[in-house]
């Protein structure tokens, strides 16, 4: 912990040259984590990369760098977002995709980079058609699974609505989950529609993993609590791919031996209790255990001489 308040994430002392790309995506999500004392909080990611590439069967994220800062403001986030990105793309002509749950620091994005596109992430897309559809048999999932990936591909609110009043009468008990899950999804509608009109929109969906790889196997996947102190180191460093710096130097030698000779001599003073020779009663002190007791102030009594 006192080695993590030491350093921060790298800062590169040479701007990259800028350079023009036809696309940008940008991925904005947040990990839950538990902070000291049970409560919890939440440390965002801003993900940044130029499209995803195949290496063997698996995708890969070209160019990605990514941005985390707790207990920042949203606006102050997308502020440093702006100024790396300006930092190392020339935009002219660059089409941005925004990538996230819809959330409302999310979609702040959008005022940071003008004519950028919102995409709803596929994981939250999936998700919430999966919570729609939860507790029927095989058969009928994938028959309401289907009209509802149409009614959204293609605009139909009338009919994703439609959809989530049949799922409703079939399940009275999960209708207020239904409705309000039918809700979130025409309100990012266009989010999801644009994936099917532009190809390029669709990047298989990354913001997950990208919290899951990046902050998540640190912070969150085991059972951990943070202080607000060490997630402000720390969140940056992951980000910045665990290249750190050291931000405060480390105290000089004999302040180091000074304070370690005074420790051991308070440790040794709270173990004297009185010297055994008697000539030396008048110059005795009683230890100071922190707690007054009657024998403490017999002692105290005898060392000032007010019992002879």
């Amino acid at each position: 912990m006192n080695q993590v308040r030491k350093c921060g994430a790298a800062q590169s002392t040479e701007p990259p040259e800028k350079r023009r790309v036809a696309v940008l995506h940008i991925d904005a999500d947040e990990d839950h984590v538990t902070m000291r004392g049970g409560k919890k909080s939440v440390v965002p990611l801003i993900s940044v990369y130029e499209g995803v590439e195949k290496e063997g069967k698996r995708g890969v994220c070209a160019n990605v760098f990514h941005i985390s800062e707790y207990g920042k403001s949203p606006e102050g986030l997308w502020e440093q977002a702006l100024a790396e990105v300006e930092s190392r793309y020339d935009m002219d002509g660059t089409r941005v995709y925004l990538h996230g749950d819809g959330a409302k620091w999310v979609k702040q994005g959008l005022e940071w980079f003008p004519g950028a596109i919102f995409v709803l992430d596929k994981y939250h897309k999936n998700k919430a058609i999966t919570a729609m559809t939860a507790g029927m048999d095989m058969d009928q999932r994938k028959f309401y699974n289907g009209q509802i990936r149409y009614a959204l591909d293609d605009r139909e609110s009338r009919s994703l609505f439609e959809v989530a009043d049949s799922l409703a009468a079939q399940h009275p008990e999960r209708e207020a989950v239904i409705r309000e899950t039918a809700e979130y999804l025409n309100n990012h509608i266009e989010g999801v529609a644009v994936c099917k009109e532009d190809p390029e929109a669709d990047n298989g969906g990354c913001t997950e993993p990208h919290v899951s790889h990046v902050l998540s196997s640190r912070l969150s996947n085991r059972p951990l609590a943070w202080s607000a102190e060490s997630l402000e180191h720390l969140a940056p460093m992951l980000a910045n791919g665990g290249d750190v710096e050291l931000l405060r130097q480390p105290g000089r030698p004999q302040e180091r031996i000074i304070v370690r000779a005074t420790r051991a001599a308070r440790r040794k003073i709270k173990k004297i209790q009185f010297a055994p020779n008697p000539d030396s009663i008048g110059t005795l002190r009683p230890c100071n255990t922190g707690k007054v007791t009657q024998l403490h102030r017999t002692l105290l009594s005898i060392s000032q001489n007010r019992l002879f």
